[in-house]
């Protein structure tokens, strides 16, 4: 349950909502990995220049290997692992080295599958047993893999595919419609989801093929996903370029959700009885934030006294009632402010403060 990050001052880890270096382990702290993998237990496993080591399994695992030969590390079921650096791959089991393979062009994006490895070269996807190599389809320029069930996908610059990992037999043809087709890495979620990460943001498509794309900052630090894992729980954890975002599905009522939101109204968008728009001088910091006067205020609370009214009438509250008058007033204002008997102002703002759009429509 704990997400390990890579970078190049070493090791971080997050505490909560905070990422930090981890200092966990004082024989590796400001020591810089090449590469992190976990093995099918869970244990993490660091490759350095000249070995590879775990903390776990009792700090029993140390192997030796040429310094400064690899710089990927990827483990299997079974006991194996392998090491890579691009066009050269060693194949490994319990402390002996079983095989190794050369590549050209180079190996990328290796994927285990019980005691096997999947791993793009060009434009093939090849099988990497313990001591064979061979192509299993290709003419297909892919950029990432993953294993779902008895299913190997495929991603390309546009769309994905689903082929055998058995035969490479095309099982599903090129699927092109989605956000952003040209994809950077796929991973399996829970219940037969599948997440993709692309430049343009993550998205996840379900057992039944519907689609939610997560952008913007509304969902991710930036756009530009790195990588991205799904937890134990179905969340999903996406690395982007500037920092890590978790999207996770909490369960509430309608209720809960409502009260959630107006929470935040009460608090913070409540300016003269309308339901107001913030400016933030700082993104996502509310104390920052100015309320402001638009144009679309009598709409915005129009929606928000209707609902006041709803809840008042579905559960008797008082406050809501009260919060429906409330807003009720300041819409009744916008048509007793103007000199046009029946026709509605668009907002009103006290004398004395500098207007959020005087050239357009004040």
């Amino acid at each position: 349950g704990v997400a390990y990050v890579l970078t190049d001052r070493g090791v971080a880890r997050l505490f909560h909502d905070t990422l930090a270096l981890d200092r966990s382990f004082s024989p590796l702290k400001g020591s810089v990995p090449l590469d992190l993998a976990l093995d099918p237990e869970g244990h993490l496993f660091y490759l350095y220049s000249g070995k590879v080591l775990s903390n776990g399994r009792a700090g029993k695992f140390v192997q030796r290997l040429p310094e400064g030969m690899f710089s990927g590390l990827a483990w299997a079921g079974g006991g194996g692992w392998i090491v890579h650096s691009g066009s050269k791959a060693e194949f490994w089991r319990e402390g002996e080295r079983i095989s190794q393979f050369g590549s050209e062009p180079p190996f990328k994006g290796f994927v285990p599958s019980g005691n096997q490895f999947f791993v793009i070269q060009g434009d093939s996807v090849l099988r990497i047993a313990s001591n064979s190599i061979s192509t299993l389809i290709s003419g297909i320029a892919p950029t990432c893999l993953e294993v779902l069930g008895d299913t190997l996908l495929v991603g390309t610059t546009n769309g994905f595919l689903r082929v055998s990992p058995d035969s490479g037999d095309i099982l599903q043809p090129l699927q092109s419609r989605l956000p952003w087709p040209d994809l950077r890495l796929i991973r399996k979620g829970s219940n037969g989801e599948i997440w993709f990460g692309s430049e343009r943001g993550a998205f996840r498509m379900a057992a039944d093929g519907s689609i939610r794309f997560f952008a913007s900052r509304r969902w991710l630090a930036d756009n530009s996903v790195v990588d991205l894992q799904v937890d134990g729980e179905g969340n999903a954890l996406v690395l982007t370029r500037t920092g890590l975002s978790q999207i996770r599905r909490d369960p509430m009522t309608l209720a809960g959700k409502a009260a959630h939101y107006d929470a935040k109204i009460r608090s913070r968008h409540m300016r003269y009885g309308f339901c107001a728009e913030l400016s933030l001088k700082t993104p996502g910091d509310p104390a920052s934030a100015t309320m402001i006067d638009t144009d679309n205020d009598g709409t915005w609370s129009s929606y928000y006294m209707a609902s006041q009214a709803f809840r008042h009438a579905a559960t008797g509250s008082a406050k809501a009632k009260a919060n429906a008058w409330e807003t009720f007033e300041a819409l009744e204002r916008l048509e007793t402010i103007d000199w046009l008997p029946g026709f509605p102002s668009r907002t009103f703002e006290r004398l004395g403060f500098k207007n959020s759009d005087p050239d357009r429509w004040h």
